[in-house]
């Protein structure tokens, strides 16, 4: 069994950690508001950002907060099997925009006639077209679903098929960035109790992987705050 993570420990934007909990605890408490006005009472969300800035962190914590288990899934059938039979789940599809597209599964069709270094964007982007169609029969083909909440991942939003975006489909977006003043002050309170406010620029595509990959490699607060902190001279 995980250990249970703290969605208040969560390292986020206050104004975003805010909206993203407001959300939530609406849809939760308005379940029979979706019922008496004859709407699916689903969730989506897509929480969109670089590597390592902790879209499957918001995830764990999300589900320690509702009390739900986390169903992944790692394509189309899959994704749809699990939207129909995980009731009060929180499903989730990570890199959405790559989702069911495995480029060792296209060198090895017989009809592919392109090899491995020879794999354009424009065939993985014709592929992915194909694909989508039977994404959004997927995620629209769950109505069934009592109580599902769908989240959905990518490193790059604009990869995202508009379709896939419409409300309905996805109801909130939350950008997990690099980085800032105040996520990188709230990430070194956490880790060092003696931590006062650094008023300074972080450096660019600073995640929260890198700053905490140096605090358990034993980096001191000072060391820290030198390497990720720009000052103005």
């Amino acid at each position: 069994t995980q250990p249970t993570m703290d969605i208040e420990k969560l390292i986020l934007p206050e104004k975003i950690k805010r909206e993203l909990l407001i959300n939530i605890d609406n849809f939760v408490k308005k379940e029979q508001w979706y019922i008496d006005n004859q709407i699916p009472y689903q969730l989506g969300i897509l929480l969109y950002g670089p590597p390592g800035t902790g879209k499957t962190t918001i995830i764990k914590c999300l589900a320690g907060y509702l009390k739900r288990p986390v169903v992944l899934t790692n394509g189309v059938c899959s994704l749809e099997f699990s939207c129909k039979t995980s009731k009060n789940s929180i499903i989730v599809a990570e890199e959405i925009d790559t989702f069911g597209i495995d480029k060792r599964e296209l060198e090895s069709n017989s009809d592919v006639e392109k090899s491995k270094n020879n794999l354009t964007d424009d065939f993985i982007k014709e592929f992915r077209g194909a694909a989508l169609g039977s994404l959004l029969t997927a995620i629209d083909g769950v109505i069934g679903n009592h109580g599902r909440i769908l989240i959905m991942t990518t490193n790059d939003i604009n990869k995202i098929d508009p379709a896939l975006m419409r409300p309905g489909r996805v109801d909130l977006k939350i950008c997990v960035d690099y980085l800032n003043e105040e996520t990188f002050n709230s990430m070194m309170k956490k880790f060092f109790n003696n931590h006062s406010e650094v008023k300074g620029k972080v450096k660019p595509k600073t995640s929260p992987a890198d700053l905490q990959n140096d605090i358990l490699l034993g980096l001191s607060r000072g060391d820290l705050i030198k390497k990720y902190i720009q000052f103005d001279l």
